[in-house]
């Protein structure tokens, strides 16, 4: 067991203890060495996700700060708030995104995204779809677009060289219809406002433009096997 586990335990289970102390209608004082102990933990924790989860990090460490006060008596609402960010990380830990993600997004974005560059770990993943795009025109001798939205419109919804099915049904149709102008709208949505200013991104907003990113990889991989 890794030492952060068995700090999330040694935390979960002081927690648990005030929990049914405080059911009991005792709120305090608390020995000096229990309150130094959990406080410790509290702090480790916070330390070890700071880079990861600045919010979290901070929301830990007013905790620590506020969870006791006078001659050692539990802050019964500060208390309820512990107990709801360890099932909130818990639920962070366990439910890893990434399992269903693109492979190559994988490859390029999880580093960057867990070393808490969210705005980076996203553009990286809309740069690469752009880039395999761009090769594929350059294998094919097609014009050069610089615009990104303007070069994937033309690709899909101009040109219509990569098709993500063959259109022979109208479900089917309407799937290559809606990615062809997904593809070029995306850009235009994330990419491009994330590339030209200094927009600060939080974590679950990273996650969801992560998996979009890895959406349309998955569709672009349709897409250029039907050229094979």
């Amino acid at each position: 067991m890794t030492s952060i586990n068995r700090v999330i335990i040694n935390i979960k289970s002081a927690a648990n203890i005030l929990v049914a102390n405080i059911n009991n209608n005792y709120t305090g004082p608390w020995d000096n060495n229990f309150v130094k102990s959990i406080c410790l933990n509290i702090n480790e924790l916070a330390f070890d996700i700071r880079n990861k989860n600045p919010q979290l990090y901070s929301d830990l460490q007013n905790i620590k700060s506020n969870l006791f006060f006078g001659a050692n008596f539990i802050n019964v609402y500060t208390l309820g708030r512990l107990v709801q960010l360890l099932r909130s990380y818990d639920y962070l830990s366990t439910n890893d995104f990434w399992q269903f993600a693109h492979p190559r997004i994988i490859e390029l974005s999880k580093n960057k995204f867990e070393d808490g560059y969210f705005s980076d770990a996203v553009q990286t993943a809309f740069v690469e779809i752009c880039s395999i795009v761009r090769k594929y025109r350059e294998e094919q001798k097609l014009p050069e677009i610089k615009g990104d939205k303007d070069m994937l419109y033309n690709t899909f919804s101009t040109l219509k060289v990569l098709q993500f099915t063959d259109s022979s049904t109208t479900s089917l149709k309407n799937i290559q219809e809606g990615y062809e102008k997904i593809f070029p709208g995306i850009i235009q949505a994330i990419r491009n406002p994330n590339a030209h200013s200094n927009i600060k991104m939080e974590k679950a907003d990273a996650a969801r433009k992560i998996m979009i990113a890895s959406d349309l990889m998955f569709m672009l991989d349709i897409a250029l096997n039907h050229e094979n």
